[in-house]
């Protein structure tokens, strides 16, 4: 490297540590690793899930923002995005171009649902009372409500998931209604490897898909503040 190139890095390395003290230095870049995920979830998922593969991301949200699946996409999986808020897409085609992006609902019914969406996306519920609440107490702003279309997971999987493909994660993130979701799905010829639900306190009443999971052959390998992490442990049932 020429004296001028490493001059020119240094400076830039050092305008970035007075602007951001959040941004990583070049030294902290080399030992480091990159978390696209909320609470690390990303992190465990390298544990356990090949250089390549095939993911499904319900709930996804943003393509680099909180992402579950950001980093498996940054060493070569492909896979499908899935979220119903309005314009969500645009930002996925232009990120994840290898993806599959569909802006729909998940849930047991084909019927449409109407969806409150809130100016911080990581609100945006299907629920009312949840939605009163959240501009009763200020914590977010409501942008708009809108009726969106709706399909069940085992119908997005027979529709976007190639002939034969075996998919290494399922990872569901939808303000409680994550079991609804996993009900929706084909568990005999889809069956993912790893599955990531969303699960903390603030969605108490709402139903745990840590027992759906484990009737179903999982077990629980990793949790964060707002994740449980399952393997399947029954890969033989898998269909051929």
């Amino acid at each position: 490297m020429s004296a001028l190139k490493e001059f020119r890095r240094s400076c830039v390395d050092k305008i970035f540590k007075v602007l951001d003290k959040t941004i990583p230095s070049r030294a902290e870049r080399d030992h480091g690793t990159l978390c696209f995920s909320q609470t690390g979830e990303d992190g465990i998922l390298n544990c356990f899930l090949p250089s390549q593969g095939f993911y499904i991301d319900v709930g996804a949200h943003h393509p680099l923002r909180y992402s579950n699946t950001h980093m498996l996409y940054r060493r070569g999986w492909r896979g499908i995005n899935i979220d119903p808020t309005p314009g969500s897409m645009t930002t996925f085609d232009k990120f994840r171009q290898r993806d599959t992006n569909l802006e729909i609902a998940i849930s047991r019914s084909t019927k449409k649902r109407r969806l409150y969406v809130f100016e911080e996306g990581g609100y945006n519920t299907f629920d009312k009372k949840t939605a009163n609440g959240l501009v009763r107490n200020k914590k977010t702003q409501l942008l708009m409500s809108r009726i969106v279309p709706c399909l069940s997971l085992k119908e997005v999987c027979r529709k976007y998931v190639p002939a034969g493909q075996n998919i290494g994660l399922l990872t569901v993130d939808a303000e409680g209604h994550d079991v609804e979701i996993l009900e929706s799905h084909d568990w005999v010829n889809y069956r993912p490897t790893v599955v990531v639900a969303e699960q903390h306190h603030q969605l108490g009443k709402w139903k745990n898909p840590t027992s759906f999971l484990r009737k179903r052959g999982y077990s629980m390998v990793g949790q964060t503040p707002f994740s449980v992490i399952f393997q399947d442990t029954n890969p033989s049932s898998k269909k051929e």
